[in-house]
């Protein structure tokens, strides 16, 4: 069964990796982290011009969920590494998409990076283990 994008904002982030996807070809992780980075910075910045604020990282993953980026986000601190285990992801091009193809483009871990920067001016690199369809796991590591 193909889920369909539940709002715009979903249906937009699914068209744009997509869109890498058919024009880069393979390898799209990597864009997909920085224009994730650049696209966490900006959803930030209008956040704030909104009133919200962001005292912590669990502000952060819950401003996503709040805003159907993702239903489930679960948080694990260890030190400076925090593992963020994502289910029920909103805007995943294969699973709520149904597109296929081969490899990912997420954006989501770039767009963890760049607003928690945004948020909380806390510098982070990623590594995730994406599996669309199923549990994504993205790991932070604290510069």
């Amino acid at each position: 069964m193909v889920r369909k994008a539940k709002n715009l904002r979903n249906a937009l982030v699914i068209g744009i990796m997509r869109g890498m996807r058919r024009n880069l070809g393979r390898g799209l992780q990597g864009f997909a982290n920085m224009i994730g980075f650049y696209g966490g910075v900006e959803i930030i910045k209008y956040a704030k011009d909104q009133g919200e604020s962001f005292q912590s990282i669990e502000d952060v993953i819950e401003f996503f969920k709040q805003n159907d980026f993702a239903q489930t986000m679960e948080i694990d601190h260890k030190n400076d590494v925090i593992d963020i285990t994502v289910e029920t992801c909103e805007i995943c091009p294969k699973k709520v998409g149904g597109y296929k193809f081969e490899g990912t483009a997420c954006p989501f871990p770039g767009f963890l990076v760049g607003s928690i920067r945004e948020a909380l001016d806390e510098e982070f690199r990623t590594a995730a283990q994406l599996t669309p369809g199923e549990t994504c796991l993205i790991t932070l590591y604290k510069y």
